[in-house]
C-alpha cells in the first residue's frame, strides 16, 4: 500500500477511534441516568468516562501524529524539488562541488580547470577523456589543495 493510502486509512481509523470515545462517554452518562442512587451512577461514570476520555486522546494522537507526517512527507519533496533546481540550474551540487560533466572534453571558460581527486587538468588533457569530472576556477582548485596535473601543466 502506497504511503497516501496508508495516510488516508490511519485518519479514518483515528476519527473512528474518537467516535467510539464518544460512544463510550454517552453510554456510561446514560448508564448512569438510568439509576436513581449516586453509588450505582459512580461505575457507569467512572468506566465511561475513563474509557471514553482514553479513546478519544488516543484517536486525537493518532491524527496529531499522521498530520505531522504527511506535512514532513510534503516539505520533504518540495525541498528535494528545490534542491534539484538549484543543481540544475547553478551547475552545482547539494555537497558545495561543481556537478561532474560526463563524456568528452567540455568547453571551459577563461580560468576554468577540470579537477579530479587530487589534481587539476587542462580541457585536452588525456587523463579526463571518457571521466566524469568537475570544473572549478583554477584559483579555486588551488585553495582547496589540488595539485596541477604533470601532464598537461594547466
Amino acid at each position: 500500500m502506497k504511503n497516501l493510502d496508508w495516510a488516508k486509512m490511519a485518519n479514518y481509523i483515528a476519527f473512528s477511534i474518537v467516535g467510539l470515545g464518544f460512544l463510550a462517554l454517552y453510554l456510561g452518562w446514560n448508564g448512569a441516568a438510568n439509576k436513581a442512587c449516586v453509588d450505582c451512577q459512580i461505575p457507569y461514570l467512572l468506566s465511561g468516562g475513563a474509557a471514553g476520555l482514553a479513546l478519544i486522546a488516543t484517536g486525537l494522537g493518532v491524527l496529531v501524529v499522521q498530520n505531522g507526517k504527511r506535512n514532513r512527507m510534503e516539505l520533504e519533496q518540495k525541498l528535494d524539488a528545490l534542491i534539484e533546481a538549484i543543481e540544475s540550474n547553478s551547475g552545482f551540487t547539494s555537497a558545495g562541488r561543481p556537478a561532474p560533466i560526463r563524456g568528452g572534453a567540455p568547453k571551459l571558460r577563461a580560468g576554468e580547470v577540470l579537477v579530479g581527486e587530487t589534481t587539476f587538468h587542462s580541457s585536452d588533457c588525456r587523463l579526463t577523456q571518457g571521466r566524469d569530472v568537475d570544473v572549478m576556477f583554477r584559483k579555486d582548485a588551488l585553495s582547496a589543495g589540488l595539485d596541477p596535473c604533470r601532464i598537461c601543466s594547466p
